[in-house]
């Protein structure tokens, strides 16, 4: 409790808040009538509350919660709930504690999964009370925490929403109740001093205070209720149709209060919350489809209402109350449209009935309500969700606006977080700074991978998260799914993708979205939950939605609008400025910081509206381009020039976008595109871009003349992924390509290379300049594929050429090789991490393709590899970048080498480099960079371990030492609201980090199964491997240790499980599931091992059988009993009669099987799937002959008999029980069981005749329907 102790009470006390009603998460109050201009009034801000809080949450969950065992993370639990309650101190805790325990408490719960379940009897009390807590913070996370409950116990799903919705009924009535008691003892106080009726409306009393403990527990339990459907998302099955149908009752029930007469007049603030908590219930709903469709018609009955009583009536609300009721409806319509838009053509007149509301409320929102930003985002985001061309009145005004808006707030200094989202993100290595020039350069948000704080330089406290709640980050299916080789960075997982995170997202929901109407359809991005960041992002995307829909007039307009946000000191090309010298130091700070976000949202909206028009959008213009084109063109020829990374970044790739937005229909080339290329030519040259010389200072050349290289680069990177998805789409004509012509690629080509080979001369270049050079010969290597490339000349002259191509890169980057490790600076090149990391991914490129340079060099792989090493050994513990690049050429190297290809010094090296990195006492990265880091190295020691030749002496044991040591931080388990930094807003990145972990897991597993199966193949070591995952899943080992394979495994395996008292359950899960692989991959000759076979039951009945503080492991339960089965089918009956094997003997007097399935079948009346793996181990149990013993098989079926036999419903269990009953009929009555045993269970079964019969006829009738399990059928 010490480290709760560091925002206790004198952390209370030096905060000092004066306003009373600002809470720790600047969410609007609930109970009073408030003013939303006093809310930024407060004297001194809490942002101070929110970071410290994330500071202790971090040390909660990084330094504390991840390092304890799973008994010590029940107790853990258990300690907070305590601390929470105030059982061990005087007083209890401030609010502060109360939401940092709370947080830890929904990571332990996430973590723990099903072991969390003996912790509930404590903690739900504690949370109910925390719902109807005064702080929305902590009523926020109290709500986080049922769903991270939700998600891991979802047995318990329907008790918790049971009981959260008598809650919120209980609350609404005593709100109605309160109503009714205010509205008469008005008329009783009015008719007794004869007071018109008119004059008691106006003064009657509102007694407020009454009812700030209902609105406090109906807004938190609607919260909880919001997340927990959220959740059930993931199990469909378990939100049933009932559950459906009373949560929109009980939604419409609480949105009708802003008709209520009494309500809104005895205090109108009630009648908010329970607007507020209606939509909350109502937008969860909506974002799962599945629940949504039959009960949409009620859905849009209540937008209606609630836009017409805002619009028209609500008499008795203020702008106040107005702003709070508009904001929950349109977050509804956002929520109905980002997660079921396809219903807008299922449901006749929707489409229209939604643009209405919208519409109605843009007129609305241009009054007072505009004081709240978050409410113009919202509405800007709703529309951005319809069909473009569905609301032309509207149109225009959203237009307008939008540009307006991005003025604004570039006037006030908020930069967008959508610039990083819109650009490709294989250029996120130049965004590098080494460590010296990150000191003392002004770009520290650039330089995330430096430290710690480095990455928490952007963040902002949280307001309006309610308004951003329905569209969380884990529901962006885009960020989830599978990409081919093809979609990665130079084909490697561990570097990720290399497209921009906005184009792997953009699928139309509808085909009205794909419609031309001059504009292509994005998906709008995740909203952020500040809402000046969120306005300016969202006013750039409707901005890039309605650009297209305008003639060349408006957008000219538009785009002299924008240029007004061009930084004085770009737009004087570098020029000497009297008024900028003269600046202070704190001055030029303060311009710095204006001069970024001014040139960040120029290029941001610039690109977003460049990207979202169709490629053919210049074909019915002159060549030349419309007028807007050429002066965007000028601008972004400014922009190159910029000193920083991202906005370079962002003008190289809206000039590439521009070029290729200019080509005809037919591959006609327009001439701006040839003056863009040309003037980048230039530009790299070191002139302008009209060709004369460029005079300004050395470092703004370099600079122009690097970003220029990129650009260039940029152009064929996107004309190569256009030619990908064209020639993939069906619609593609034969003699349509829209590659550029081979001349242009040529002169990009020529440009690049010439840059390269100058770099061993003698002029003297900044190492930025080397790093976007080599980067962009890299860019251009991979978007030139000979797949891909328009066939000129054919196949044979296409693979001359590119070999041809190869041999001059690799001449190139040799000679620079040798130049940059020359002795002279040898130091400081090496601090230079962008540039040895660019080098890397040069040789991926390189390596990857090294069949076709070998034709040319022919030791070109010694080469490669020897100066791929002498970057391995320059790698620092602080060079995130440069492991990640390191790993990715090792895993490209694995991928396109042969074993035998991979020279021994490079197998060396490898292990070397992943032994450093995961280092035991390396804390310097944050948690999801160092679990990205670890798995990354684990996965690479898994693949040298299939990759080293047998006669190698590795040290197996220690690498395998490691990968258990780390498979802990792998095995961890997310939920839907589970982000860390809950209390304030980062940027993006961060947060697509963890979807990148959660792809390497699976990927580590994937290894790890290979790994090992790969090993009991070639070195024979099967008992081995059999006895090491007993005692990593059991925590036993009772035979000797082989000698031969087994003592380097086992040393380290001991060495670890002595630091703990055994794995946590899912990894004993993933271990059980492993085995289960390496038993299905042996086959038979896992029966010619005795200790094989024994190891297997002992573990799967082990596992059959597991607990956790009392409470049941359904999950490892699982996994148990279908490694059970897997080891019954091994065997038949004329095995287990001849006795032949000690195998067969062990299976025959295990004592611990009928058990094992007897608790699966028993456990799995609650759980379908074990339900029917367990049906399954009872009939391969019964096929060899085991059951002997009437007895036994009475206990074994009771399970499937009690309460009684139930016909076949369609149920997964009911056809399971249905199989096995009839099964085993089958077999007894052809005394294929002992006869005791064929005649008792005949004798049992005469009274169910007709209701099995039935039940098979059924099965029989409907095999069809059921898909995969029909095929189960045939063996009734």
């Amino acid at each position: 409790m010490i480290v709760l102790d560091m925002v206790g009470p004198l952390f209370e006390r030096q905060l000092s808040l004066t306003d009373a009603y600002v809470s720790s998460t600047n969410d609007i109050p609930l109970a009073v009538d408030i003013n939303p201009a006093l809310v930024t009034q407060s004297k001194k801000s809490t942002s101070d509350a929110a970071f410290a809080r994330l500071s202790v949450c971090r040390v909660l969950r990084n330094g504390i919660g991840t390092s304890l065992s799973e008994t010590n993370q029940q107790v853990m639990i258990n300690d907070l709930t305590d601390f929470c309650n105030g059982v061990n101190g005087k007083n209890g805790p401030n609010l502060h504690q109360l939401q940092c325990a709370l947080t830890e408490i929904s990571h332990l719960v996430a973590s723990l999964s099903d072991a969390s379940a003996g912790n509930l009897e404590r903690l739900l009390p504690l949370l109910k009370t925390c719902l109807g807590h005064a702080d929305c913070g902590v009523r926020w996370e109290a709500a986080t925490v049922y769903a991270s409950l939700a998600n891991s116990i979802p047995r318990e799903l329907s008790f918790y929403l049971k009981d959260l919705i008598n809650t919120v009924q209980l609350n609404a009535e005593s709100i109605a109740d309160l109503a009714d008691i205010a509205q008469s003892k008005s008329s009783v106080y009015n008719s007794d001093r004869g007071v018109s009726a008119r004059r008691s409306r106006s003064t009657s009393p509102s007694p407020s205070g009454k009812y700030v403990t209902h609105q406090y527990s109906l807004h938190g339990n609607a919260l909880a209720l919001s997340m927990i459907i959220h959740e059930s998302c993931n199990y469909p099955s378990l939100l049933t149709e009932e559950s459906v149908f009373d949560l929109v009752g009980i939604s419409e029930i609480l949105i009708l209060c802003q008709f209520d007469e009494k309500i809104t007049q005895s205090n109108p603030g009630a009648a908010c919350t329970c607007v507020r908590a209606g939509y909350a219930i109502l937008s969860a709903v909506v974002s799962c489809k599945h629940s949504a469709q039959q009960h949409i018609e009620r859905i849009a009955k209540c937008w209606t209402r609630t836009t017409k009583c805002l619009v028209d009536v609500a008499k008795h609300f203020s702008i106040a109350h107005k702003v709070i009721c508009l904001e929950a409806v349109l977050t509804s319509i956002v929520a109905f449209l980002r997660f079921s838009s396809d219903l807008l053509l299922n449901i006749p007149g929707l489409l229209s009935r939604i643009t209405l509301c919208l519409e109605s409320l843009l007129e609305r929102t241009k009054g007072a309500e505009t004081r709240l930003d978050n409410i113009k985002a919202t509405i800007f985001e709703a529309f951005s969700w319809l069909p473009p061309g569905c609301f032309p009145v509207a149109s225009e005004t959203l237009y307008r606006w939008a540009i307006e808006n991005i003025q604004d707030c570039t006037e006030k200094e908020v930069q967008t977080s959508l610039l990083e989202m819109l650009l490709s993100q294989e250029d996120t290595l130049v965004d590098r700074s080494s460590f010296p020039r990150f000191l003392s350069s002004s770009e520290k948000w650039t330089s995330s991978d430096i430290s710690d704080c480095s990455s928490l330089l952007n963040l902002i406290p949280v307001e309006h998260r309610e308004g951003v709640m329905h569209s969380p980050m884990w529901r962006n299916k885009g960020l989830t799914q599978r990409y081919s080789k093809d979609a990665l960075i130079v084909g490697s997982s561990f570097l990720g993708l290399g497209t921009s995170l906005n184009s792997q997202t953009s699928i139309p929901p509808t085909p009205l979205h794909n419609v031309g109407l001059g504009v292509s359809w994005k998906e709008p991005p995740l909203p952020l939950a500040t809402s000046k960041v969120r306005l300016i992002d969202s006013s750039i995307h409707i901005f890039s939605v309605t650009w297209g829909l305008f003639d060349g007039r408006h957008q000219e307009q538009a785009i002299v609008m924008l240029s007004e946000l061009m930084p004085a000191s770009l737009a004087s090309s570098g020029k000497f400025n009297v008024g900028n010298a003269l600046l202070t130091d704190t001055e030029k700070k303060m311009k710095t910081k204006q001069d970024f976000v001014m040139s960040s949202n120029l290029v941001a909206a610039l690109l977003a509206a460049i990207q979202s028009l169709p490629l053919h959008e210049a074909a019915l213009s002159t060549d030349s381009g419309p007028p807007w084109m050429h002066r965007a063109n000028e601008m972004l020829h400014l922009l190159l020039a910029s000193p920083y990374h991202i906005v370079q970044r962002g003008a190289a790739e809206c000039l590439s976008a521009l070029a290729l937005s200019t080509r005809g229909i037919g591959g006609g080339v327009h001439g701006l595109q040839q003056r863009i290329v040309s003037e980048l030519e230039y530009s790299a040259d070191g002139n302008l871009p009209n060709g004369k010389p460029r005079k300004v200072a050395p470092q703004i050349l370099m600079r122009t003349k690097a970003t220029a290289l990129l650009a260039l680069s940029c152009i064929q990177r996107q004309s190569f992924r256009i030619s990908a998805r064209r020639k993939t789409s069906e619609s593609l004509n034969s003699d349509m390509d829209f590659l550029i012509v081979s001349p242009l690629s040529l002169r990009i080509r020529t440009c690049l290379l010439s840059k390269i080979i100058k770099l061993d001369s003698d002029e003297e270049f900044s190492f930025e300049f080397i790093m976007y050079s080599i980067h962009s010969l890299q860019i251009f290597l991979s978007s030139s594929r000979i797949d891909t490339v328009s066939a000129y000349g054919g196949l044979s002259k296409l693979k001359n050429d590119r070999v041809k191509l190869l041999e001059k890169v690799f001449v190139s980057i040799n000679s620079l090789y040798v130049v940059l490790w020359q002795d002279d600076g040898l130091t400081e090149k090496l601090n230079e991490t962008a540039l040895l990391a660019a080098f890397l991914r040069l040789l991926s490129s390189l390596i990857s393709e090294i069949e076709l340079l070998r034709k040319m060099v022919p030791d070109a792989l010694k080469t490669l590899l020897t100066m791929a090493i002498t970057i391995f050994q320059s790698v620092g513990e602080m060079d995130q970048c440069l492991i990640r690049e390191c790993m990715g050429l090792v895993e490209v190297a694995f991928d396109h080498l042969k074993s035998q290809d991979l020279p021994s010094f490079f197998l060396v090296e490898v292990e070397v480099l992943t032994m450093k990195v995961m280092k035991k006492d390396d804390q310097i990265l944050i948690a999801a960079q160092r679990q990205r880091m670890i798995t990354t190295a684990t996965i690479c020691m898994l693949l040298l371990y299939q990759k080293s030749p047998l006669t190698m002496q590795l040290r197996k044991g220690a690498l395998f030492g490691r990968i258990l040591e780390h498979v802990e931080v792998i095995a961890g388990k997310d939920f839907l609201h589970s982000n860390l930094y809950r209390s304030v807003v980062c940027r993006r990145q961060p947060e697509i980090d963890r979807f990148a972990n959660l792809h390497l897991s699976n990927y580590f597993w994937t290894s790890l199964e290979s790994a090992v199966i790969h090993k009991v193949e070639t070195e024979k070591i099967l008992p081995t491997i059999m006895k090491l995952f007993k005692l990593m899943t059991l925590g036993i080992i009772d035979d000797p240790i082989p000698t031969e394979h087994g003592v380097e495994y086992f040393a380290e395996a001991l060495k670890i499980l002595e630091t703990r008292s055994n794995c946590c359950w899912q990894l004993k899960s993933k271990f059980v599931a492993l085995v289960n692989k390496v038993i299905i991959n042996s086959g038979p000759e896992a029966i010619q091992y005795n200790s094989v076979i024994a190891d297997a039951i002992n573990i799967a009945c082990a596992s059959c059988t597991a607990t956790s503080n009392n409470e049941e492991l359904c999950h490892l339960q699982l996994e148990g009993a279908s490694l059970l089965y897997t080891v019954l089918r091994l065997f038949d009956r004329d095995d287990l009669q001849d006795d032949n094997t000690e195998s067969s003997a062990s299976l025959v007097s295990c004592t611990q099987i009928a058990p094992a399935i007897k608790h699966s079948l028993v456990n799995g009346l609650e759980n379908s799937d074990l339900f029917a793996i367990g049906c399954s181990c009872l009939r391969a149990f019964a096929k060899i002959g085991l059951i002997n013993d009437p007895g036994m098989l009475r206990r074994l079926t009771k399970p499937l008999l009690q309460p009684n036999f139930v016909v076949n419903t369609g149920k997964r269990e009911d056809i399971a029980r249905t199989i096995t009953i009839a099964e085993l009929w089958f077999m007894a009555s052809a005394n294929l069981l002992c006869d005791t045993v064929c005649k008792s269970f005949l004798r049992e079964m005469e009274n169910l005749v007709n209701e099995v019969s039935t039940s098979s006829s059924s099965l029989v009738i409907k095999k069809n329907m059921w898909g995969p399990r029909g095929r189960d059928t045939q063996r009734i």
